[in-house]
């Protein structure tokens, strides 16, 4: 297994002999960042597939007014079939405090859907922590289009990241390389 850290925003590699024993054995990942906020660590991850935090992000899905309706059963189906998934995972208490992830080609196009910080850590930086961590990713810096859809109020968050509008009325962003 390889483990991808970011340090100094440069990503280093790491062979790593059999699977990771730290808090996280019941959940393959490959990419950690420690984020620091608060005296509190969060560990940004990108996991690797099977999903084995279900339950977890059915708790994260209750809030937002997109997935308030979604079954685990859909829920499992749409992570087998999402190319990338990341979160932020709360390092004191092993709980998943934010979630994305994104449908890819590998090579062209990459879409994100479904951004999430639980309402509890809301207002700490932590969206901004993981969308540093998604755009940083090798997998999504290797592509030539990344997008996302969002809401308008939410236009000018993602042009922080340089995501622009590219149709007047509808809020379809695309960050081009």
């Amino acid at each position: 297994m390889v483990v991808l850290f970011l340090i100094n925003w440069k990503w280093v590699s790491i062979n790593v002999a059999g699977r990771y024993t730290g808090n996280y054995s019941n959940a393959g990942f490959r990419i950690i960042l420690v984020l620091k906020k608060f005296r509190m660590s969060y560990l940004f991850v990108q996991w690797e597939k099977p999903f084995q935090r279900i339950e977890d992000l059915m708790d994260l899905y209750v809030d937002p007014w997109w997935t308030r309706s979604r079954q685990v059963d859909q829920v499992e189906t749409m992570l087998a079939h999402s190319t990338y998934l990341f979160g932020l995972i709360e390092d004191a208490d092993d709980r998943m405090v934010g979630f994305a992830r994104v449908l890819s080609d590998g090579v062209f196009r990459g879409i994100l859907f479904d951004v999430i910080i639980h309402p509890d850590y809301q207002g700490q930086g932590l969206g901004r922590q993981l969308m540093d961590g998604i755009l940083q990713a090798p997998c999504i810096q290797a592509l030539e289009t990344f997008e996302l859809y969002c809401k308008p109020e939410h236009v000018e968050l993602y042009g922080k990241f340089n995501f622009y509008p590219i149709a007047p009325g509808l809020h379809y962003l695309r960050l081009m390389k």
